[in-house]
């Protein structure tokens, strides 16, 4: 007994002009819900007691049954259709089919070898003949159809190209579907790497670019995971510096950056590959790419992971990546072409962010070493007569501010110049240079000390209650200065001191603090012209 030809024909071309309907209404829709939409409308219009439909994605071997209608529809709910030919279930028509590219078949399960793997299922549905259809995208993509006939109905010859034609439709939807899935991914990406770069303009530290950029990945894209990772060592030890994820995982509630081999996590593996590599990596599925045999992944995001891909991060002039930029996606053909131009801009606008920030702290550090080397000294590193001039200023404010004695002394070496020409100049620098770092260590904290030149110093003195207190502050000076001073492993040197002083309030200046250090040097000079019947190696002038 067969189906009436004409009525099946007719109900076949009327549901078409609906599930056309339904094709072009769906385009803004969920694909798995327009497609279970077409599946119900044809085993409604036709009475069929089961309709499925699935897609293979690009790379895959595995058929995703989306959509299945009718009364057997439970006959689909495990069913497994491969590409494989060494599989049983890539043995049937739809796995030949799927090989082929494209085609349509029919199939009686009762009678057709290939169905030996599914009779027994089929034999408790009362299924019995079947028509398979494949129609490929442009992309790669494979859309399969079956259509399920029970007891002893047969499709019309008619039926078989019609239903072809309908997975082409399909075809043609899913592809549709895809070109604007990837558009709006892409926009979004795109949004994601403006905000990024508007980002690094106005941060300051690598730590806030990384966690940004990780945070606005997951935030405006469907992306379900995003990393920071760099090298922490020579060796194979991976830090993750910033990384977020649909499990909320970002690392500013870990309390710090995660360390991780790099046989470990998912992230770290194909980072690790970069790193080493300087090259992309990906996208790949880890699942069955060869990572798989070194993954040991435990978080409970890593089962949703279809495809990851890293990039490399560089700093400018460096041939080694910095860091890794890891993204994982839960879909197998996430990564387009122009995705993954937009994801290595964003890497590389992360790149001029990190070397923006390096070569302003390269900057500062070079302004800052300019500014040191105009105020201090070269030999010892005190400072020279310009800081010492604008400290001597700041210095009698404060004397007058908080009403304290401040004592300027001006000094210079005894028996120095006897060093220079027994020992020789690097003997005197050892000299100068040593005794700059007991003045550092040996007097206090807010006592000044500057070198004028040769073997002259100043050190202004703040904070004194009374003379009494200068006294005693200068005699541990002069201590500091006479202690023996070793040259080398043998030998030995001592110097003495001359030290002319002035203590303000009680000398005071008419037009320039500077007038101040003209006492001190005249205090110094009287105290030299004496030195053979002096009581003290200091005097004060006035």
């Amino acid at each position: 007994m067969s189906l009436e030809t004409l009525s099946v024909d007719t109900k076949f071309y009327r549901s078409l002009l609906t599930m056309v309907r339904i094709l072009r209404d769906g385009l803004d829709g969920d694909v798995e819900k327009v497609l279970g939409r077409v599946a119900d409308q044809l085993a409604d219009d036709l009475q069929l007691p089961l309709v499925w439909i699935g897609i293979l994605e690009p790379g895959s071997t595995w058929v995703n049954v989306t959509a299945k209608a009718g009364s057997a529809w439970e006959y689909a709910q495990d069913l497994r259709i491969s590409s494989l030919e060494h599989i049983p279930e890539g043995r049937g028509p739809g796995g030949k089919l799927l090989r082929l590219g494209e085609g349509v078949v029919v199939g009686d399960f009762l009678q057709s070898p290939e169905f030996a793997p599914w009779r027994e299922l089929v034999y408790s549905f009362t299924l019995k003949q079947n028509i398979t259809s494949v129609k490929s995208t442009e992309d790669g993509s494979k859309v399969i159809m079956g259509a399920f006939l029970s007891g002893d109905n047969e499709f019309p010859p008619a039926i078989p190209p019609l239903l072809s034609d309908l997975t082409q439709d399909l075809a043609i939807y899913v592809q549709q579907k895809t070109i604007a899935r990837d558009f709006l991914r892409l926009q979004a990406y795109q949004r994601a790497v403006l905000n990024v770069q508007q980002q690094l303009l106005h941060q300051n530290n690598p730590q806030a670019m990384y966690d940004n950029l990780v945070r606005s990945v997951i935030a405006d894209t469907e992306a379900i995971g995003a990393y920071i990772i760099g090298r922490t060592s020579e060796f194979s030890t991976l830090s993750i510096l910033a990384m977020d994820d649909l499990e909320n995982n970002a690392l500013s509630n870990q309390g710090g950056a995660l360390r991780y081999s790099s046989q470990g996590i998912c992230p770290t593996i194909v980072a690790n590959e970069v790193i080493d590599s300087g090259l992309q990596y990906g996208p790949v599925d880890p699942g069955l790419s060869v990572l798989n045999g070194f993954v040991n992944d435990n978080r409970g995001l890593f089962v949703r992971v279809r495809s990851v891909m890293a990039i490399p991060v560089f700093l400018d002039g460096m041939e080694s990546p910095f860091v890794a930029l890891v993204i994982e996606a839960d879909e197998l053909r996430y990564f387009t072409k122009p995705l993954q131009e937009t994801l290595r801009q964003l890497a590389a606008s992360l790149g001029v962010g990190l070397s923006r920030y390096f070569e302003h702290i390269k900057l500062e550090a070079a302004k800052s070493e300019i500014e040191k080397l105009a105020l201090h000294d070269a030999l010892t590193n005190l400072p020279n007569r310009r800081f010492l001039e604008e400290r001597l200023e700041q210095a009698v404010y404060r004397s007058h501010i908080y009403d304290k004695l401040l004592a300027i002394c001006m000094l210079d070496l005894d028996g120095f110049k006897s060093i220079n020409d027994t020992h020789g100049h690097d003997a005197g620098d050892l000299v100068l240079c040593t005794l700059a770092q007991r003045f550092q260590l040996g007097l206090r904290k807010n006592d000044f000390v500057a070198r004028l030149g040769g073997d002259e110093f100043v050190i202004l003195i703040e904070e004194l209650s009374d003379v009494a207190a200068f006294e005693k502050l200068v005699r541990k000076i002069g201590e500091i200065i006479c202690s023996p001073i070793s040259i080398d492993h043998t030998s030995q040197v001592s110097v003495g001191v001359s030290l002319g002083a002035v203590i303000y309030p009680f000398v005071e200046y008419k037009n320039s603090v500077t007038e101040l250090l003209r006492h001190a040097d005249y205090a110094l000079y009287e105290s030299k012209s004496i030195k053979e019947k002096r009581a003290s190696f200091w005097m004060l002038y006035g």
